[in-house]
């Protein structure tokens, strides 16, 4: 993991961190650059793989957080700190994407599963609209309406200058002229 931590040093500390340390250099090896690998292994212990890969601010933050508590009255105030990458072995990057993999299949299949619903419902719904359609068409069907309907289309066929034959009590006979 690569962490970039930006502190600066109080005034009112830095004869005292001289006193103790000689040099900047020694101050950072020594107590700085500990604390930073502490508190980044302690932290990062806190998150889980995934979060570690998908929330960097939040790690970020609690680091921040917790090497401000390490350092409360010890001259060392941090600015910002920022992770800037994270790696993992091969198979826990791919496991990882394996995952996110199937989390993508299930929501494709979960939506699927939805439009299928949806698509169901509307054909249940077009159904019952036209079992209405014909049951109220059934209803005002009387048998004087069919009389009706049938005299208008002998008409109908009769206007196209087409013989139309009824002998009593049998089906119609229409010839067409061709």
């Amino acid at each position: 993991m690569d962490v970039q931590v930006i502190y600066s040093i109080d005034a009112d500390s830095v004869e005292q961190l001289y006193t103790e340390y000689n040099t900047q250099e020694a101050y950072v090896s020594n107590y700085v650059s500990n604390d930073v690998r502490q508190t980044v292994r302690d932290c990062a212990g806190n998150f889980s793989t995934i979060q570690l890969l998908t929330d960097r601010d939040a790690l970020a933050k609690s680091i921040g957080d917790a090497l401000s508590t390490r350092w409360e009255g010890k001259g060392v105030i941090v600015e910002s700190v920022q992770v800037q990458d994270v790696r993992y072995a091969d198979s826990i990057t791919e496991a990882y994407a394996n995952a996110q993999t199937a989390e993508i299949e299930k929501q494709r299949a979960l939506n699927a599963q939805e439009t299928a619903k949806v698509e169901a419902e509307t054909k249940a719904i077009e159904a019952q609209g036209e079992a209405d359609a014909n049951a109220i068409l059934t209803k005002s069907l009387t048998p004087e309406v069919l009389q009706q309907r049938y005299y208008e289309t002998l008409r109908d066929i009769g206007e196209g200058g087409n013989l139309v034959l009824l002998p009593e009590g049998s089906v119609p006979i229409v010839s067409t002229t061709e």
